[in-house]
């Protein structure tokens, strides 16, 4: 959650606020959801997050990497924009 809109809710809840950029019926945000109630990994490993994207070794190393610099560096990522967005 933080990673995805870089806060932590004051309450301490699960979830993102800016539903135009993360739809509620995404797979990140499905994924999101899990990891309140996943009893295991495995479980995790079994969301459409996963599954449905067939990541390299290459793509997993790089958002590992990514994911613990920006946390500490508090840096951003902004994908491209579509040309008609």
């Amino acid at each position: 959650m933080e990673l995805m809109q870089k806060y932590v809710k004051e309450d301490g809840a699960v979830g993102v606020d800016n539903l135009e950029r993360w739809p509620s019926d995404s797979m990140a945000v499905d994924f999101l959801s899990t990891t309140t109630s996943a009893d295991s990994v495995n479980e995790l490993k079994k969301r459409s997050f996963i599954t449905n994207i067939r990541w390299s070794s290459g793509e997993l190393v790089w958002l590992a990497w990514f994911a613990l610099y920006s946390a500490r560096k508090f840096w951003s990522y902004t994908p491209w924009l579509d040309s008609d967005e």
